[in-house]
């Protein structure tokens, strides 16, 4: 693929986007607009709406970015039915109008399917994701054969420290469990202390 269509181009849909860049798992640079949790392959995932930044910016391309909405979806978890709303405020606080740096996976009908990280100047770049898996707001997706094993690794480092600290689906719900005897107990015990401090 010639480093002209990789500089200039703009792509404005999953179709536009030549199918080499796929196969080659091109990485190119968005910046979101919108986002939303979306159903694939009988899971709920993030969708992004996004505008694609070319390596090289010409007015023309600068001034037509309010028209650009590609598409793309994040598979590699799932979102639980019950947090679907909640994901989806914490997806946008995290990422609206950052730039993102995206991998090209496949084309999935008008999505592209990728693999998405914030970019930090400061710090390493975030994995898309990780804040919804670490809040117990889902769990590591079914669908996931196509991302790369250290993308998985670091939403999968997300899943366990919400097991670990037991967020949100991961939380005890049974009374006699011992994570909720324990939180009973230490309630109670808090109260307890706080009543005797004030005598």
């Amino acid at each position: 693929m010639g480093h002209s269509v990789r500089a200039f181009s703009r792509f404005v849909s999953a179709s536009d986007i030549p199918d080499q860049f796929f196969r080659d798992r091109v990485q190119i640079y968005v910046k979101v607009k919108s986002v939303n949790i979306s159903a694939y392959k009988s899971e709920n995932v993030p969708k992004l709406t996004v505008s694609h930044i070319p390596i090289i910016q010409t007015p023309f391309t600068k001034n037509s970015e309010l028209n650009q909405n590609l598409s793309l979806l994040l598979p590699g978890l799932h979102i639980h039915p019950e947090y679907l709303e909640k994901a989806r405020e914490l997806l946008s606080k995290e990422t609206s109008a950052k730039k993102l740096k995206v991998c090209l996976l496949e084309r999935h009908e008008n999505d592209a399917i990728v693999e998405a990280r914030i970019v930090n100047r400061l710090r390493r770049n975030t994995v898309v994701g990780t804040s919804l898996l670490y809040e117990g707001f889902g769990k590591i997706s079914g669908n996931c054969g196509l991302m790369s094993s250290n993308y998985l690794n670091v939403l999968q480092r997300s899943e366990d420290k919400a097991r670990r600290w037991k967020r949100g689906i991961w939380e005890a719900k049974t009374q006699g469990s011992p994570a909720a005897l324990y939180k009973s107990y230490s309630s109670r015990l808090f109260a307890y202390l706080k009543s005797f401090v004030k005598w």
